[in-house]
């Protein structure tokens, strides 16, 4: 059962600065969304032999009808003997990583042929951590959150027990810092047990007001507009799979974009400025 505390809270501020977004992990407030999974969801492969997938778990987090992060469970009876959990974040999400190294056995042999491989893994935040725009976002396909090789001699537990995943939600104006405690991850399952999310302390308004992207829907060209000179800001356009297809570094007040060459469709852009993250869906006609 999905349990909706409050709604959206806007707050204006005037001029550009202002307390940067965050939340502390377990922690909401009166204003915020927050969910609790009850029952908690177990999320367990189909079967565990071979290689097999669990159905995707979707997480809508703020609770506006679209679908903000999924996660799966994978067993591998094979060559690596493997089970991971993964978490699959919509092209207007991110979620905290860092990245880490473990040995893996690559040609199928008892403890031999072992080599050093990197893996993208969801960041751990203990309870009542801070989880704000300080460290690495990752916006991708897919991240690992646990990863288990079973073979003794190549022991990879990156995270095996009750956590809490920091994430960020990007919509038209706003930038939600927020967290999913999930627990009882093992080689067999992942259990859900609750999610949440804040408000943006900055509010609609004062995105509306401090950023202008037009026009909208748009033709050929998009137009980046702000009250004040900008020295290197950064904008990127990606397609609905998280796919960047534009990135380019901005200076001053109006900068403009050529998209005469992309296909019509919907498109992320992502505007970034000191701690600033904003986010807004493009129509190209």
């Amino acid at each position: 059962m999905k349990k909706l505390i409050a709604i959206i809270l806007i707050v204006v501020f005037a001029g550009i600065s202002g307390r940067a977004q965050s939340i502390s992990a377990g922690q909401y407030g009166l204003n915020d969304f927050y969910w609790d999974v009850s029952p908690d969801y177990e999320i367990i492969p189909d079967e565990l032999w071979l290689i097999n997938f669990s159905e995707l778990y979707p997480l809508d987090i703020n609770g506006d009808g679209i679908e903000d992060f999924a996660l799966q469970t994978r067993f591998d009876d094979g060559n690596y003997r493997t089970m991971n959990c993964k978490v699959f974040p919509a092209s207007h999400c991110e979620i905290a990583y860092f990245v880490d190294t473990c040995f893996a056995d690559t040609n199928g042999s008892f403890c031999g042929g072992a080599v050093d491989i990197y893996f993208n893994i969801a960041r751990v935040f203990e309870y009542n951590e801070l989880i704000d725009h300080s460290g690495q976002w990752f916006q991708g396909e897919e991240i690992i959150i646990n990863q288990e090789y079973h073979q003794p001699c190549y022991p990879c537990d990156f995270i095996n027990e009750e956590t809490f995943l920091g994430i960020r939600i990007f919509d038209e104006s706003d930038t939600l810092y927020g967290w999913v405690k999930l627990g009882d991850m093992n080689q067999f399952k992942m259990t859900v047990e609750e999610f949440a999310c804040n408000t943006n302390p900055f509010g609609i308004k004062y995105h509306e007001q401090y950023l202008q992207i037009y026009p909208n829907p748009c033709q050929s060209t998009i137009n980046i507009s702000t009250p004040y000179y900008v020295d290197e800001g950064m904008v990127s356009i990606s397609n609905n799979y998280g796919q960047i297809l534009y990135s380019k570094k901005l200076n001053g007040r109006i900068n403009n974009i050529d998209v005469s060459d992309f296909p019509p469709g919907i498109y992320i852009l992502k505007y970034s400025y000191q701690d600033k993250v904003l986010m807004k869906k493009v129509l190209k006609q």
